[in-house]
């Protein structure tokens, strides 16, 4: 699954976290998670480990000191970053939402269903596109 590499998870609500590793459990998706609270956390984090270890970064828009927004554009400007798929989710179905995230360079947008099977298929579709496209690179 992606290589082995590890899944980074920007997430702060802590029932979110539990439903996203219960839905990579049900999938046997076994890489190993990386919980962090907001994007100025993840930063801090990446400034002292190297990124080639990461191979994908599932981003909630609403986060304290850093939201979604501002971590895409500081990861667009980041070559390190630049190239790990990051995929926004978020409880927002709001349309400028999406074509904010697209056009501030995620890679896909997953809406946090109440609906746990909702979300566990959309996280399964996400995880079959980019297996694919990282071994056909």
């Amino acid at each position: 699954m992606l290589n082995n590499k590890s899944i980074v998870l920007i997430e702060d609500d802590q029932v979110d976290t539990m439903v996203f590793k219960r839905c990579l459990n049900n999938l046997s998706i076994n890489n190993h998670v990386l919980v962090f609270k907001n994007g100025e956390e993840f930063i801090n984090h990446i400034k002292s480990s190297k990124t080639d270890s990461i191979g994908i970064i599932f981003l909630d828009l609403n986060t304290p000191m850093y939201n979604g927004f501002e971590f895409l554009t500081f990861a667009n400007k980041e070559t390190d970053l630049f190239l790990i798929p990051i995929i926004v989710v978020t409880t927002s179905l709001d349309e400028n939402d999406i074509k904010k995230s697209y056009q501030y360079g995620a890679k896909g947008y997953i809406y946090k269903s109440a609906n746990n099977t909702d979300f566990e298929h959309a996280l399964k579709v996400t995880f079959d596109y980019w297996n694919v496209h990282i071994l056909c690179n």
